[in-house]
């Protein structure tokens, strides 16, 4: 098996690393990484580091997106205006496709893309660029709970967001990571009953996550 160093931290294409997770079953360095459209996914060390895996899977998806959208045009994949295209398709995408992977926590949950954005990419690029995008930084939702519009989005470093998204406490289990609030939904209880299990009794994620909730 090839050791690697850490990755933790570095940057390929469309992805941030963020730290080493559980190897696959089939035995490799794996790693939660971030996309620049804002989607979590887990990664093979391989993958990262041959090219192989440029994004979340947006890029895949992005000519699907053209032909449903009208855009002010794309250029390669490391031109800004393409880069701020991909992240308005994913937030799209995410708000109103159920086929979406991450459909059920932004769409399934109400969330929206205000009108001004859905309807016209370049409002939503002209936004980006006069409020303080740069290629180093990522779309924001402040309220996590709130819509993508103007004045509950920004941009911010990856270091901003991980600390937003900390404050909901990211959980890793079977391979997949998501909120406790996002868990909680998922599996049918209370997210103060799953805060406790993990925050407070200190149970293990697979029986905080899998025991049934006694009923009175």
């Amino acid at each position: 098996m090839t050791r690697f160093n850490d990755l933790s931290g570095n940057r390929y294409d469309m992805l941030s690393v963020i730290r080493r997770v559980e190897n696959s079953r089939d035995g490799y360095v794996q790693y939660l990484c971030v996309c620049d459209c804002g989607n979590y996914k887990i990664i093979k060390a391989d993958n990262l580091r041959n090219g192989h895996t440029h994004s979340c899977g947006c890029l895949k998806k992005k000519m699907m997106a053209d032909k449903q959208f009208k855009h002010g045009g794309t250029g390669g994949r490391h031109n800004k205006q393409d880069r701020l295209y991909s992240i308005w398709r994913s937030m799209i995408s995410r708000c109103y496709f159920p086929s979406a992977t991450e459909y059920e926590y932004y769409g399934g949950r109400g969330i929206t893309v205000c009108n001004e954005w859905h309807n016209d990419y370049s409002v939503f690029r002209n936004w980006a660029i006069n409020n303080g995008y740069s290629d180093k930084l990522t779309i924001d939702r402040i309220d996590n709970n709130g819509n993508y519009d103007p004045i509950n989005c920004r941009w911010v470093t990856m270091k901003t967001q991980m600390n937003n998204k900390n404050n909901n406490h990211l959980i890793e289990y079977n391979g997949q990571v998501r909120t406790l609030t996002e868990w909680a939904e998922l599996i049918g209880i209370s997210r103060n009953i799953l805060s406790q299990r993990i925050n407070r009794y200190h149970w293990p994620i697979e029986r905080a996550l899998t025991q049934p909730v006694k009923r009175m």
